[in-house]
């Protein structure tokens, strides 16, 4: 079978790849893409298909978000750490304008949504919005 599959292009591999809805990401060369071939026709697997790599990388960038959303949230009523205080002051430089947005309201904002007074973080707000 490997014989027979050497006498084919690259293009028609991937034509193959494509026609089975084979997952060939990060597979470039010939010899690579073959031996992903005959691993697929020799034992099928749900796993090796387009469908199930998409949703593997839709599900782990889910989990990504949720642990960062979860992390937001179990900050509340506590000083947020340095990391999710970037990603707060990142988020909020997307929602306002820079220009006419203030640092003091910037704090309070960041008060309210952490549930703490910020006050003795404002040195690190400030950079983090300005950077």
């Amino acid at each position: 079978m490997r014989e027979r599959a050497n006498k084919f292009t690259i293009a028609q591999i991937k034509s193959v790849f494509d026609f089975l809805a084979i997952d060939r990401t990060k597979l470039q060369d010939k010899d690579s893409l073959i031996n992903r071939l005959l691993d697929v026709l020799s034992s099928p697997s749900e796993k090796m298909t387009k469908g199930y790599a998409a949703s593997a990388r839709k599900a782990a960038a889910k989990k990504k978000k949720k642990e960062e959303d979860d992390e937001m949230e179990d900050a509340e009523g506590k000083f947020p750490s340095d990391k999710a205080l970037k990603r707060w002051a990142n988020a909020y430089k997307e929602c306002f304008n820079m220009e006419k947005s203030t640092l003091k309201g910037a704090l309070q904002i960041a008060s309210d949504k952490f549930g703490v007074d910020l006050k003795e973080k404002k040195a690190l707000l400030k950079d983090f919005l300005t950077s």
